[in-house]
């Protein structure tokens, strides 16, 4: 793909990056001409800051502080939200924006790096020094997806007093990183992006993304002939009907035109019906885009909803009274076709290039026997991890079911055929949101291995 990293969860390891946070010595101290006279003290022994946060010795072997090394790099667990219409996915790229790359500026100006300039892709931004400030994310989403709730943590460096060089420092307040890094975030060209909350957590015991316990992500659809509102614009997906609109290939239409009743919509029933043969546990690899990278496709889902819900504006509406009457403009609009002044106003008023919502046309899929809904419907999906863009190839299944293009009773057949081909092409990425990154504590991490990471659950 031309844009975007890894979408959902992906699957591919993390690898810890050391970050050095003491300057090398100076260059006269390196290259002193050696002189008669009492021998030089040695300067003491350049540390690096472990995945844990302690600091060693370059000298000791790897996982043993040294003896002098007591000072521990603080960390810190980010909640972060962001709109992911102008980003090129949630993972640092050498040359693009990017979610974790505005955050790591904003650290990086706030722990006196400098940063960046905002953009996460600036020369400054993917310079690793001696005083870079890494990030480790949870969840990858990819460009274009949302997130109320992403999280990453950070190790920042100790603190040290600048008119007492040896003297260290307190900690940072949790509360005044979030402050400090929405400052820099607004400062630095980043307002797309926020600090939700921030904890404090012990570096020997958590970790962002192998101490996560589950994931639940949102799918909006806007479900109407007409757009949705331009607030809504690349915020959900509008399902639409009619060839200029049509948002899958092949000939397929995005609802219910007529059901011989004149209703329109989605089958919201019968789309709850395919999602129950989504939960549990399965091979989705007819879920699983041709790039993912996972070493199973055997996944986990703990539910799978279905759900109207109201478009935007959800204002309250007001009732008509006296002083507030509905609005007529029967004595002031003109329109240019006859049908419309002669009784066929609403047939007049269809959008061109669409079917009439009056014609009594057939669609050849069956019929549905219970309500259609129109407006806003949400897919949402809950479980440990998922596959590279295995939500939005759900979304369009679950949507074409609603349509009447898919049985909902052939759904474990599409499971069993193992092939992304077998279902329609995936849902757009602008309706996606990663709503929340679950740890309930029962998920144990430590950064010698001595607990092993479930295979492929992220």
């Amino acid at each position: 793909r031309a844009r975007g990293t890894r979408e959902e969860d992906d699957s591919r390891p993390s690898k810890a990056r050391r970050v050095d946070i003491t300057p090398d010595p100076p260059c006269e101290t390196k290259h002193a001409h050696r002189a008669e006279g009492p021998a030089r003290t040695p300067p003491p022994p350049t540390t690096t800051t472990t995945t844990a946060g302690v600091e060693r010795s370059r000298d000791s072997a790897p996982g043993v502080p040294s003896m002098g090394a007591t000072r521990a790099a603080p960390r810190y667990l980010l909640r972060v939200q962001y709109d992911g219409t102008n980003f090129h996915g949630f993972q640092r790229q050498a040359n693009a924006r990017t979610v974790q790359g505005c955050v790591e500026d904003a650290l990086r100006a706030f722990a006196g790096g400098g940063g960046g300039g905002g953009g996460g892709g600036g020369e400054g931004a993917e310079t690793m020094s001696s005083s870079s400030i890494v990030t480790h994310g949870s969840s990858r989403t990819d460009a274009g997806v949302h997130a109320l709730d992403n999280t990453m943590h950070v190790d920042l460096p100790p603190r040290v007093s600048r008119r007492e060089p040896t003297k260290a420092l307190p900690p940072h307040e949790p509360h005044v990183v979030s402050s400090a890094l929405n400052h820099f975030l607004k400062k630095r060209g980043a307002p797309d992006v926020a600090v939700t909350r921030c904890i404090r957590v012990d570096p020997n015991r958590f970790h962002a993304r192998h101490s996560a316990t589950g994931r639940t992500y949102h799918y909006r659809m806007h479900v109407s002939p007409t757009p949705p509102s331009l607030f809504e614009r690349g915020r959900v997906w509008h399902v639409c009907s009619g060839a200029g609109d049509r948002p899958l290939g092949g000939g397929t239409e995005g609802f219910y035109e007529n059901a011989g009743d004149g209703r329109w919509g989605l089958d919201v029933e019968a789309m709850r019906l395919a999602a129950a043969h989504l939960v549990g546990t399965h091979d989705f690899s007819t879920f699983r885009a041709s790039g993912c990278q996972a070493s199973s496709p055997v996944r986990t889902l703990w539910d799978v909803r279905v759900d109207s819900a109201p478009s935007w504006p959800s204002f309250p509406e007001f009732p008509a009274t006296d002083s507030i009457r509905p609005d007529d403009f029967s004595k002031v609009e003109v329109t240019e076709n006859p049908e419309a002044q002669s009784g066929g106003k609403d047939r007049a008023r269809a959008p061109r290039g669409r079917p009439d919502p009056g014609a009594e046309t057939m669609r050849s899929h069956p019929q549905p026997s219970r309500s259609l809904t129109s407006g806003g419907v949400v897919v949402t999906a809950v479980g440990p991890s998922f596959l590279y863009h295995q939500v939005r190839l759900m979304v369009a299944t679950l949507r074409a079911v609603g349509a009447g293009e898919i049985d909902p009773a052939s759904v474990p057949a599409l499971l069993a055929a193992r092939t992304p081909r077998a279902v329609p092409a995936m849902a757009p990425a602008h309706g996606l949101y990663l709503s929340r990154v679950h740890y309930d504590g029962t998920r144990e991490w430590s950064p010698l291995g001595a607990v092993p990471v479930e295979e492929g659950a992220d």
